[in-house]
């Protein structure tokens, strides 16, 4: 019972939160099981759009609770096992990086992350793992993402479409390992200088408000790092109905 992305936007663009979603979702269950499915579909293409993992996972387990309802058991399974994996593939990174970027407080010790091919080697894993999941989970036709989400009914624009698309969507996907290293070394270098300048001017207090704001500076980063990395991952997973694809 598939709904296209132009109606499931639609439905999740009239000025209502993903919570507000949820929430119709659930006073609709005793009454109207189908309606419930249809709100929290709208509730989960809104919490990917969003980047909102956390609305996107209750979504998800609110889902596959109805589609059980529905007596649809295969599908309740996947969608089952879907929430447990978006849990458990975008915890380790943010942890395994803000604890990179903490030994810099460590008297002697740098960060990690403060030389470059930390970061890149971080951002080099992400790219191989977003792009194993995207294949993953559609095979071959992971390629077409790079043909870009747009087509039109007649073969020669889509045609045209295509190969105005390709060159852009590669270099988008390409260039993101250069954007999380720059990001990640950039943030991470300049904090320790800072932290490094203060401590060389004074021993006492001071240099302590600048390495609190040093274990602030890494665990915004880790936060950044493992936000994006869910974003790719969530962009390379989706599947044509929950993806901003569109038929015109």
């Amino acid at each position: 019972m598939a709904m296209s992305a132009t109606s499931l936007r639609e439905g999740a663009g009239a000025g209502k939160s993903v919570r507000d979603l949820l929430d119709e979702a659930r006073s609709a269950e005793g009454d109207d099981l189908v309606r419930s499915r249809s709100l929290v579909q709208q509730a989960r293409v809104l919490a990917r759009s969003n980047a909102d993992q956390q609305g996107e996972a209750e979504a998800l387990y609110r889902l596959a609770s109805v589609t059980y309802q529905l007596g649809e058991l295969d599908e309740a399974f996947g969608l089952a096992l879907e929430t447990r994996d978006l849990a458990r593939r975008c915890a380790a990174p943010v942890v395994e990086v803000f604890a990179l970027n903490l030994i810099g407080i460590v008297p002697a010790f740098e960060s990690p992350t403060m030389a470059p091919w930390v970061p890149a080697g971080l951002a080099l894993a992400t790219f191989v793992y977003f792009n194993a999941m995207g294949f993953a989970a559609h095979g071959i036709k992971y390629l077409a993402h790079f043909a870009g989400p747009v087509r039109f009914p007649h073969p020669v624009a889509n045609v045209a479409i295509i190969l105005f698309m390709l060159p852009i969507e590669t270099a988008s996907v390409f260039i993101r390992p250069l954007s999380l290293t720059v990001r990640l070394y950039g943030n991470m270098f300049a904090g320790e200088q800072v932290t490094n300048v203060f401590l060389s001017l004074t021993k006492i207090i001071i240099p302590v408000i600048f390495m609190a704001l040093h274990v602030f500076v890494a665990l915004v980063q880790s936060y950044v790092f493992f936000l994006l990395t869910t974003i790719y991952i969530a962009g390379a997973t989706a599947h044509e109905g929950e993806a901003a694809a569109d038929t015109i």
